[in-house]
């Protein structure tokens, strides 16, 4: 997704002055399980049998200003080096940092923007992302830029750069758009490959041992019909459709991955965004096969962030705005999808603020991390079930 329909994604997107402050409702549905994080996204269960959150930070002290995304106002941006993974004892609720010193921006009018996900090698190896990338030479990236990098641990919790995605896209460019990197989602893969999820470049990513990128599927545009806009906000504009597109009733939608899982049968599962204007009910989950072409495992829902499996194959699908990022409504939801795939089921809403990633563990809870936007409003909270 090009950064000219979002700068930053992974629960960022929505203006801060939109979200509350509070991370989740109490009506019985979740139980908190730790709060007061900075911005908590992707969240995956490690061998240990700890929760790990990709942690996006609170910016930094090094402050500036930069154009702003429309009109004269620039936007006041703050970086510095607050990103991190933590991990939490779902038992207790304690919460321990284990990597430190990740890139992290904060955003005057965006909220954060910092890691998006992190990924768990068999080993224990911790793998985690940072997302954002428009400059494809290193030397060349502007102040506060963070790269599209992928980052391993090493055992004292140092981060250590494995591969930068910006530069790949540069030199393949698989969906053939603008040059965009935004990696979402990441997963280690039985062989210890790595699949990403790369929402700028509108493809999935493949990271072997070696370090070789390679390109395992594109998902291109779509036209779908426009939707009504707001009065003075031209459609053609924010679907990036231009006025031929619009005057024909139909806009280029971008398909936008958010999320990467390994299925129980050893495919990957994509989970989409789908790009402005952020039509309700155009998100889907594709089930990608070594050699096959992507195909629809559930379809309906609307801006999903994530998803994962119970052992009796049930998909859980985390939704970030339940009624579009356009509608001003912080709520996400979590959906259901019966083993084999078809039509999801909503399994509740309330108490879900812009949450940023889902984890089942091996007893089959529902971890949410919920209030994803802001620093200091994250928590993880446990499915009431």
């Amino acid at each position: 997704m090009h950064k000219r329909l979002t700068t930053t994604l992974g629960a960022s997107v929505l203006v801060a002055a939109m979200l509350p402050g509070a991370a989740a409702a109490q009506d019985g549905t979740w139980t908190v399980i730790t709060e007061g994080l900075d911005a908590p996204r992707g969240i995956e269960f490690g061998p240990d049998g700890l929760l790990y959150v990709a942690v996006a930070g609170s910016g930094g002290d090094e402050c500036f200003e930069a154009p702003g995304p429309e009109g004269p106002e620039p936007m006041n941006i703050c970086v510095g080096a607050t990103g991190s993974v933590t991990t939490v004892d779902v038992a207790t609720g304690e919460a321990t940092e284990v990597v430190s010193g990740l890139p992290s921006m904060h955003i005057d009018v965006e909220g954060v923007l910092g890691p998006p996900d992190v990924g768990l090698a068999g080993d224990g190896t911790v793998y985690v992302l940072t997302a954002d990338g428009n400059v494809p030479d290193p030397d060349e990236r502007a102040e506060g830029d963070i790269g599209a990098i992928v980052w391993r641990a090493d055992a004292d919790g140092a981060p250590e750069q494995v591969a930068d995605l910006m530069a790949y896209e540069a030199s393949a460019n698989p969906d053939g758009g603008l040059l965009d990197s935004n990696p979402n989602g990441v997963v280690v893969t039985p062989d210890g490959s790595l699949l990403v999820a790369d929402a700028g470049a509108n493809a999935l990513l493949m990271i072997a041992p070696d370090g070789t990128i390679s390109t395992a599927a594109v998902f291109p545009d779509t036209m779908e019909e426009a939707p009504a806009m707001p009065e003075g906000e031209g459609g053609e504009e924010a679907a990036e459709g231009g006025e031929e597109a619009a005057e024909a009733g139909e806009i280029p939608v971008q398909q936008v991955p958010t999320g990467v899982i390994i299925g129980p049968d050893g495919a990957a599962y994509v989970t989409f965004l789908r790009g402005g204007p952020f039509i309700p009910g155009s998100a889907w989950v594709a089930r990608v096969a070594e050699g096959e072409e992507p195909t629809a495992y559930a379809e309906g829902m609307t801006m999903l962030i994530g998803a994962d499996f119970a052992s009796d194959g049930t998909l859980y699908v985390l939704e970030m705005f339940t009624n579009g990022m356009l509608s001003g409504d912080p709520t996400g939801a979590l959906w259901s999808v019966p083993p084999g795939g078809g039509e999801a089921t909503l399994v509740a809403s309330e108490g879900l603020i812009t949450p940023g990633g889902i984890a089942i563990s091996s007893d089959d809870e529902v971890y949410i991390a919920n209030g994803s936007a802001q620093p200091g409003g994250g928590s993880i909270v446990k499915l009431e079930q």
